[in-house]
């Protein structure tokens, strides 16, 4: 059976699987092909904003993630973070409010 994954390069594959990890979603059991896959699970806005960190740092430090995933792949910070957002919008879970500890 082909994996769900197999449509992607190995860089985007390799965000997705980190994406998935931080969810505890197992990548081989989201279908990405799906229109709504990132309904299956959510995570929160600071939860996002780290994984936004992550990918943008990935980004920096591999020219190849770059070529395969950025429009115009250039090494630079504000770029990388820019494209990160931008896979974070389009191709990441949903965000839910955070739930306030009422301590």
């Amino acid at each position: 059976m082909k994996s769900p994954l197999s449509s992607f390069g190995p860089n985007l594959q390799y965000i997705l699987t980190e994406m998935c990890n931080r969810v505890g979603a197992e990548p081989e059991a989201v279908d990405f092909g799906q229109h709504e896959w990132f309904y299956a699970h959510s995570w929160t806005m600071k939860e996002d904003e780290a994984f936004i960190e992550w990918v943008a740092d990935y980004l920096y430090t591999h020219a190849k993630a770059r070529r395969e995933i950025m429009s115009f792949p250039r090494k630079s910070k504000a770029y990388c973070k820019k494209t990160a957002q931008a896979l974070s919008l389009f191709c990441s879970w949903r965000i839910t409010k955070e739930q306030e500890d009422n301590g």
